[in-house]
């Protein structure tokens, strides 16, 4: 089976970019739901919201993290582009 091989990132820089793709209420909660583990009913009862505002709040941002991982990955193949391009 072939496998594509996975883009080398440096990390802080990813980080950096991701961070910066998010508004801080998209930070904090996908922070709280995917690292601390609390669901979108505990994050929106602790932020004083309703959960559909969680949930949309996340669902954005995580769409933003999606398009910036697939602009890291497409900007890190072109500087290991076979064709000397660089």
């Amino acid at each position: 089976m072939y496998r594509v091989p996975r883009p080398s990132f440096d990390q802080n820089a990813l980080s950096e970019l991701f961070v910066s793709e998010l508004t801080p209420v998209q930070y904090r909660y996908i922070a709280m739901h995917y690292a601390d583990g609390l669901s979108m009913r505990e994050i929106s009862r602790r932020c004083g919201v309703n959960i559909s505002t969680v949930s949309r709040t996340i669902s954005r941002g995580v769409k933003k993290l999606r398009a910036a991982y697939s602009k890291a990955q497409y900007l890190a193949s072109r500087q290991r582009s076979p064709d000397g391009d660089e």
